[in-house]
């Protein structure tokens, strides 16, 4: 198996979070192929990319977009951590950008020149690229000011690769609540921005060792529209439960949004709830279905990486957090929407994979 540009483009990002990472070597095809379940015929393998020289510190809660029609990767913002700034307190955030350019190998710094206008320092956003307007959508995110407390936005901003400047749209309308940590697609059937769930930063920690603290999640379901710049609440019957840190893709053959786990905030007192169940929205009826089904599966994780291949019609999903064993995940599997059935390709324990991550 060859994951294409855009499973790519999504999970490359496992391989910015952490300097900690093994390199390729030989035995690639018989480890994968004995897992039994992909045929020796097809091979899933990982490709390192060398960061550039300097310049793309080690973070965490990047967000980031593949650009179709360039066919590069956008990366914006993270909680940093290198060498310069070790563990200090607070974690300084990121407000730069950068591309990936698959065809060249190389890195590229878009930060905007001199005072032009751009979004604060921040990780936790989410950002997605408006294929019809060709200009990338970024909300919300989260800073740390003093140790330990954090700032959350609601603003909504634009980024314009044509031009290299941002756009802040926030202006317009009232934004959903001040969050980080949400899952956010863009519908291609009707050209607005689907954004569902997320989190209050906070001083109070579910999920473990993981450092992403909130205080409260979401349940709500929002649209963004580009003609108007305004954001509106949608009631749907039913709806996946209040979270963070679950992943969103756009299935372009199917116009329905997928999302898969995530962590669940309870009530005040009570440890959060890791998920496993996967939902699909139909901006056609504005309903959310559950689609999970029994059999095998992802275990219940966060913080996962996931994208959508149009060549095969199937979801991608890599990595994550397993709140059980407090240690991060390195499997990958797929989704087939016609069958309701997941396939794992890699257990994680093969060689030659990205170290355990969120």
């Amino acid at each position: 198996m060859k994951l294409r540009r855009s499973a790519v483009a999504t999970l490359l990002l496992l391989a910015t979070c952490t300097e900690d990472h093994h390199g390729n070597g030989p035995g690639l095809e018989s480890s994968h192929a004995a897992l039994g379940v992909v045929p020796a015929s097809e091979i899933a393998s990982w490709t390192l990319i060398p960061p550039p020289a300097d310049g793309l510190d080690p973070r965490s809660l990047q967000t980031a977009a593949f650009d179709e029609t360039r066919k590069v990767l956008v990366m914006f913002g993270g909680q940093m951590s290198s060498a310069d700034t070790g563990l200090a307190n607070p974690l300084p955030a990121s407000q730069y950008l950068w591309e990936w350019d698959p065809a060249t190998g190389t890195w590229t710094d878009r930060a905007p020149a001199g005072d032009k206008p751009s979004p604060s320092p921040r990780g936790g956003a989410s950002m997605v690229l408006d294929s019809a307007r060709k200009v990338f959508v970024i909300f919300g995110g989260r800073s740390e000011t003093v140790a330990g407390n954090y700032d959350s936005y609601q603003d909504t901003w634009e980024w314009d690769p044509a031009t290299g400047d941002f756009t802040d749209r926030t202006t317009q309308g009232t934004p959903p609540e001040a969050r980080s940590q949400s899952s956010m697609v863009f519908e291609k059937s009707t050209g607005k921005v689907l954004l569902f769930g997320g989190a209050v930063a906070g001083s109070k920690i579910y999920g473990g060792v993981d450092g992403t603290s909130v205080d409260s999640a979401f349940a709500d379901t929002w649209e963004w529209d580009p003609t108007t710049g305004t954001w509106t609440k949608l009631t749907p019957k039913a709806a996946p439960s209040a979270r963070y840190d679950s992943a969103m893709v756009w299935d372009s053959k199917r116009n329905r949004a997928v999302l898969f786990g995530g962590m669940e905030v309870p009530p005040a007192g009570l440890a959060g709830i890791p998920k496993q169940d996967i939902w699909e929205w139909d901006p056609a009826t504005s309903g959310w279905t559950d689609s999970t089904t029994t059999g095998n599966k992802p275990s219940a994780r966060y913080g996962h990486g996931m994208a959508y291949d149009p060549s095969r019609g199937l979801t991608v999903l890599a990595g994550g957090f397993d709140i059980t064993t407090g240690n991060g995940l390195a499997d990958l599997w797929e989704w087939d929407p016609t069958t309701a059935a997941w396939m794992q390709r890699l257990t994680g324990s093969e060689p030659n994979l990205p170290a355990m991550r969120m």
